[in-house]
C-alpha cells in the first residue's frame, strides 16, 4: 500500500513538473519519448478513453498546457519508473522559488483508465476521509486534491488552494463528446470495468 501511496504522489508531482516544463518550453512538440504538447482540439478528437476539463479558463487561470503521456513499459533498468497513460491539463502559472528546480501549477487535472488507478488503490495514508459521491461519481479526497472515478476512467485534481477542490469538480465537462457538456450536469458512477 505505501507503494501506491507513492505512486500517487508521484504521479502529482509529475504532473507539476510536466506543467511547469511547458510554461518554459511552450512551442516544443517532442521533448521526450511518450511525452507530447497538444493542442484543444487534438485533446477534443482524441478517442481512447474520456477526457475532462473545465474550458480555455477557469478563474481566472489560463489554459497553459494539454499533454498526453503515453508510456506502455516501465523504462528498463529505472527502479520506480512505470507505464503511464493519461491526458493532462494544466492550468495557471507559478514562480520557482530560489533553490527550487519546479513549482505546483495552481490547477492540473489528469485523465487516466480506470484500470490504471482503481479505488482500491489508493493507500489508507494517502485519503482523506471516505470515499463519497459527487454529481454521481467516486470521489476520494486526496491531500490538496481529488480523485474522481466515472465512466471507465479516473480524474486527477490537484491545486495550490488557489481553486477549490469542490469548485473544480463541479466545472468538470466532458470535453471528446458525451455527457456532461455542461457544469453541473451528472458525470456518472464508474463502469463494472474487468481489470487485468
Amino acid at each position: 500500500m505505501k507503494a501506491i501511496f507513492l505512486a500517487v504522489l508521484a504521479g502529482l508531482v509529475v504532473l507539476a513538473a510536466v506543467g511547469l516544463w511547458a510554461v518554459l518550453n511552450q512551442g516544443d512538440d517532442e521533448a521526450t519519448a511518450g511525452f507530447h504538447n497538444w493542442t484543444v482540439e487534438t485533446a477534443r478528437g482524441f478517442d481512447e478513453f474520456p477526457v475532462y476539463w473545465v474550458g480555455q479558463n477557469y478563474k481566472g487561470l489560463p489554459l497553459v498546457q494539454v499533454a498526453r503521456m503515453d508510456v506502455p513499459e516501465p523504462a528498463p533498468g529505472q527502479p520506480g519508473s512505470h507505464a503511464w497513460n493519461e491526458v493532462s491539463f494544466t492550468y495557471g502559472d507559478c514562480t520557482i522559488a530560489p533553490g527550487e528546480e519546479s513549482c505546483p501549477m495552481p490547477l492540473s487535472i489528469d485523465i487516466r483508465p480506470y484500470c490504471d488507478l482503481r479505488p482500491e488503490q489508493v493507500a489508507g495514508g494517502a485519503k482523506v476521509g471516505p470515499p463519497e459521491f459527487v454529481r454521481g461519481a467516486l470521489v476520494q479526497r486526496i491531500g490538496g486534491g481529488a480523485r474522481i472515478w466515472t465512466s471507465n476512467v479516473s480524474i486527477g485534481i490537484s491545486t495550490t488552494g488557489e481553486v477549490g477542490v469542490d469548485e473544480a469538480i463541479s466545472a468538470l465537462v466532458r470535453l471528446n463528446g458525451g455527457k456532461p457538456a455542461t457544469a453541473g450536469e451528472a458525470l456518472g458512477p464508474p463502469d463494472k470495468v474487468e481489470c487485468p
